[in-house]
C-alpha cells in the first residue's frame, strides 16, 4: 500500500461519524479541488468542488450526487460539488484504497475534472463488485467452519468427529442444507451476518426445511470484522490440530467442495459480543408465503424478534445429543 494512501484513509477513519442524516465530516486533501468525506452511515466518499454536472451512470455499489453550494463546519462555502459515496455494504478501506490507486494522488495542486472521476469509478465498480462477492463467501464460510470448531471441541470421539465432518456437504457436490447428520436425523444450516441485526438470506425453502422425521435447525452467526479476529483459515487450522490423520484426508476432501475460501487469510473477524451465535428451529424462520404458480424464492429472514432455542438445548445441539 502507498504512504499516501495510508495517509488518507487514516485521516478518514480519524474523522467523528455525524449523527444526523444525510450529514458527512470532509477534509480538503491539500489544495486539490478533492475532499475526503465521512457519511452519518461511517461509509467513505469523497466530494469534487467547482464541477458543472452529476454523473451520467449509476453504479452498483456507489451513490452519486451534485449539490449547488455546500458549507463545511468551518464556515468555508464548498460550490458545485460532485458527492460521491460509498454504499454500506463496501468496506470502507478498499474503497479508499481504490481511488487513491486510482486517481493517482500526487499533486498536492491538481484540479480532478469529471471525466477522470468517470474513468475511476467504472474501474471501482468492477474492483468491488468483485470484493463484494469475494468478502460475502468468506462470511459464509466462516460461520461453518467455526461450527465444525466448535462441534468438535465439545466431540471428543474419533467416530463422532469422522460424522461431523462427513455431514458437512455432499459426498461430491455442495448440499442444499450445510450439514445432514444421517445417522441423527438432524440437519444444520448455517447462516453468517456482518450486518448490526440479525438478518440472513435465503435462496430456496429447502434451506429451512426437512423429512418429516428429521430436526432441523439454524446456526445463526453475527460477526464483525476485526483485524484482531480469525480467518478462515486460522479457524480451519484450529480444527486441523484436533484431528488424526486419516481424518485430516476427509476434511481435504470436504475442502475440495467447499472451495478455496476455506484457506481465505484476508479477512478476519471476531462474533459480535451483543449477538452471540444460536440456533433457531426451522419452523421458527421467517418465510414468503407462497401460491401455485410460483417458481424460484429468494428471501431474507429477520430473527431478532425470534427465540432461539434455550442454552440447554442449545449445548446438547452441540454435543450431538438432540
Amino acid at each position: 500500500m502507498k504512504k499516501t494512501e495510508i495517509n488518507i484513509y487514516n485521516s478518514w477513519e480519524g474523522l467523528s461519524t455525524p449523527k444526523q442524516k444525510g450529514a458527512f465530516e470532509i477534509f480538503q486533501y491539500f489544495k486539490t479541488n478533492l475532499w475526503i468525506l465521512k457519511n452519518n452511515l461511517g461509509c467513505f466518499g469523497f466530494l469534487l468542488t467547482d464541477t458543472i454536472s452529476k454523473l451520467d451512470s449509476d453504479y452498483k455499489n456507489i451513490t452519486s450526487d451534485w449539490k449547488k453550494s455546500l458549507k463545511n463546519k468551518e464556515g468555508r462555502v464548498l460550490n458545485r460539488c460532485l458527492i460521491i459515496e460509498s454504499k454500506i455494504n463496501i468496506d470502507s478501506k478498499l474503497f479508499c484504497n481504490a481511488i487513491t490507486t486510482l486517481l493517482d494522488i500526487k499533486d498536492k495542486n491538481k484540479f480532478y475534472a469529471i471525466n477522470e472521476i468517470r474513468e475511476a469509478l467504472i474501474k471501482i465498480e468492477e474492483i468491488t463488485i468483485k470484493e463484494t462477492d469475494e468478502f460475502n463467501e468468506v462470511v459464509g464460510v466462516w460461520g461453518e467452519l467455526y461450527l465444525i470448531n466448535e462441534l468438535i471441541t465439545k466431540n471428543n470421539t474419533e467416530v463422532v468427529k469422522q460424522e461431523i465432518i462427513e455431514s458437512w456437504e455432499g459426498l461430491s457436490t455442495r448440499s442444499i442444507i450445510d450439514f445432514n447428520f444421517k445417522s441423527r436425523l438432524l440437519k444444520v444450516e448455517v447462516k453468517t451476518t456482518t450486518e448490526s441485526f440479525r438478518i440472513h438470506h435465503f435462496n430456496a425453502l429447502d434451506q429451512v426445511s426437512t423429512d418429516i422425521n428429521y430436526n432441523g435447525f439454524l446456526a445463526s452467526f453475527c460477526i464483525l470484522p476485526e483485524d484482531n479476529g480469525f480467518t478462515c483459515n486460522d479457524i480451519l487450522n484450529s480444527i486441523k490440530k484436533k484431528l488424526s490423520k486419516s481424518l485430516l484426508i476427509n476434511l481435504e476432501n470436504k475442502i475440495k467442495i467447499r472451495g478455496k475460501v476455506c484457506n481465505n487469510t484476508r479477512y478476519p473477524f471476531l462474533i459480535n459480543q451483543s449477538k452471540q451465535f444460536e440456533f433457531y428451529r426451522f419452523e421458527d424462520v421467517p418465510k414468503p408465503i407462497i401460491e401455485d404458480g410460483i417458481g424460484k424464492i429468494e428471501w431474507q429472514a429477520i430473527l431478532d424478534n425470534k427465540i432461539a432455542i434455550n442454552k440447554k438445548m442449545k449445548d446438547g445441539l452441540l454435543k450431538l445429543k438432540i
